[in-house]
Formats: C-alpha cells, structure tokens, sequence
C-alpha cells in the first residue's frame, strides 16, 4: 500500500498537479510521511483496514491491492475482513472509480458482494478498473465467481496491463497499456513481481485523475522505494543490508521473491513477528514462507498494543521451521544476531531484516557499522 500511494502521488506530481499525500512510511521526496498540496487539490492517502479505520474515508478513487486475513485481533477470519472492503467499496459514489486486481479471489468475492448490495439499494457500481498482467483474470482465480464477474464485465485482459516484460535483477522493465494507451517504456528501480504489479495499479488510478502518461513513465522509473520497503540501508562485512516492513506471511514470501532474482551470495533473513495474536493465527503460513530460507534468525515478536500471552514465541516458530528441515535460530537478544552475522556473512551476501521497525533498526546499525 505505501509503495502504490507513493508512486501515485509522484506520478501526480510529475504531470504537473500538486497533491498532498498522506504515507504510513518516511518518502525522501516529502521529507517525511505527508506532504501539503494546493489547497482544494487532490489528496492521495494511504488507507488501511485495521479497526475499521479506512471506513472513515470518503474517496473519489478507491484502489483495492489485494485481500489478505490480517489485523487477526481486528477482524475474526476472511470473510469479516472481505465485508469490510465491502464497505469501504461501497462508501464510494455512484460515479466513484473503484480500481482492483486482476487476480485476487478475495476481491472478486467483494465485488460481487459490493454488486448485490448496491442492487438491493437501487444504486449503481461504482466504475470498475482492473491491473495486472496478461494472464491475470479474476474470472480465473475465483472459477466459482465467474457468473458475478461476467455480469460485471471482469471476464476479460485488464483494462491496465504490462506487455513485453523484460527482468534484470529482478527488476522489471515493460510497456504499460491503460484503457487502450500506451505508455513509454517504464523500467522500475526496484525488484519484485509485486512491484511491477503496484506499478500498474499506480497507473490505473493516476489515468483516470488527469495524469500524463510520458509524466507517470518518468516518474515510475525514477522512483526508488518507500522508507522500510525493500530498503537498501548499506553493507555490513561486504554484505548488502536490506530492511523491509514485511509483517505478514505473503509479504515475507513476496520479498524473498524478489531478493531471490537478485545476484548475490548466501542469503541471510533476520525475521521479527508483528504481535502475538497475528502470529498464533497465521503460524503455519509463516513457518511456510521461512521454511525454505537458507538461514534464518528469530527476534522474539513485538507488540506495542498487546500483552505477552505468555504461550506464543518466536522460539516456536524456529522450532517448526526446524522440524520441516529448514535453518532457524532463535535470539532472545537481537545483540546476538548482530554477532552471528559479525562471523559469518561474507562480502557479496544479502542481509534481509523483515519486520517492524524495532527490527528493521537492527538494519541500520548493521549498515551503520559498516564494512
């Protein structure tokens, strides 16, 4: 979500307009997490589902990324989270432009939600647009919707698509299409399929709010990432130290993903979980996405708005990532990853940090240090 809001905006910004923008992360080119725009100008806000709070938003242009069971102390199980972007969906009006993937089950299943409230109310839906790649459709990822979708008319390509994808490092370069248009070249500076995909979505909602495509192109190649997000912080023993915000299971596997198309030597991943009850609820899925690391060093989880249980800990999780044959230690001091690290990476490595940012500081004392 930081990444897309960030892009957006600069690419608003590039085609002349003076946003203000609102991140949940730092941004070089706003000397901080908000910038102030023209009075009465565009607003471009980084939204978020915890505690309800993106329903207090009243949008012109909705982007929905993906759906995810997160927030687990906010939200009981998936389909509590699917009826809240059901209502944020819903807030906006009848001439609103509601932007999604073309390749989320969860959103097709909130699409044709939003369809039959909207009817049951008399009103119209909102004007839908779609990103992604070629083979994304909806209809392909939710079968069991296809009927809603076809109804929709979200059977087909996305109505923003990449075309002629090239990678190098991991990083994608491409010619962008947005409701028949094309684009210039863009190649982005920062690694991921994930990325390449925000690209899109950052393109589907500029387009339709008076951006000019040569102005996003520019924008989008020049743009180098968001505070925590893929953040190359320096070297520590000649090893590349990279922070990420990823707190939840699909982002861990996302940027592993793309630290895995990068060259480099042996990968060391430094993992915090983000509060107990996300850990309890989604342990599984993240002893899967560490399994498979070739070593991986446990903090024990942080929390600011939760009590110790007392019955959930980091040194369970190393526990099972063990016992599925994967490479985990757990530290009940991060002094002692520091010195693990002090042994044994060697120069050409990758350090990734994943996790909040009492982690992610780890990073930047790491790089602090140096070589």
């Amino acid at each position: 979500k930081t990444t897309t809001t960030a892009m957006a905006a600069l690419v608003l910004m590039e085609s002349g307009q003076d946003p203000s923008v609102h991140l949940g992360a730092e941004m070089a080119d706003f000397h901080g997490t908000v910038r102030l725009g023209k009075p009465g100008g565009v607003l471009v806000s980084e939204a978020c589902e915890y505690t309800g709070s993106f329903l207090r938003f009243h949008s012109t242009t909705a982007v929905v990324l993906n759906i995810d069971y997160d927030h687990v102390d906010t939200f009981p199980n998936m389909e509590a989270v699917v009826d809240a972007f059901v209502a944020f969906a819903d807030r906006l009006p009848d001439g609103g432009l509601l932007v999604v993937p073309a390749f989320d089950g969860q959103v097709a299943r909130m699409l044709a939600r939003l369809r039959r409230l909207r009817a049951s109310a008399g009103r119209a839906m909102p004007r839908l647009v779609t990103f992604g790649l070629p083979v994304d459709r909806l209809a392909s990822a939710a079968p069991d919707m296809a009927d809603d979708l076809a109804v929709l008319g979200l059977d087909g390509p996305p109505d923003v698509v990449a075309r002629e994808i090239e990678w190098c490092e991991g990083r994608a370069s491409f010619s962008a299409v947005a409701d028949g248009e094309a684009y210039p070249r863009i190649s982005l500076r920062i690694p991921g399929r994930h990325n390449l995909v925000n690209a899109l979505a950052a393109i589907a909602c500029t387009h339709w709010n008076g951006a000019d495509a040569a102005a996003a192109a520019r924008a989008l190649s020049a743009f180098r990432g968001a505070d925590g997000r893929y953040s190359i912080r320096g070297t520590f023993r000649g090893a590349t130290v990279v922070t990420d915000y990823a707190h939840h299971p699909a982002a861990v596997r996302a940027t592993l993903s793309a630290a895995a198309e990068t060259s480099h030597g042996r990968t060391w991943v430094v993992f915090q979980p983000l509060t107990y009850s996300r850990t309890r609820v989604l342990f599984d899925d993240f002893v899967d996405a560490l399994a498979g690391c070739e070593d991986v060093m446990l903090a024990e989880i942080f929390s600011d708005r939760e009590t110790d249980p007392g019955d959930m800990s980091s040194r369970m999780l190393a526990d099972a990532i063990n016992a599925r044959g994967g490479r985990a230690l757990f530290f009940e001091q991060v002094g002692g990853i520091r010195d693990r690290l002090a042994e044994r990476v060697a120069p050409g490595d990758l350090i990734l940090v994943l996790g909040p940012e009492d982690i992610r500081s780890l990073g930047d004392r790491l790089a602090a240090e140096g070589d």
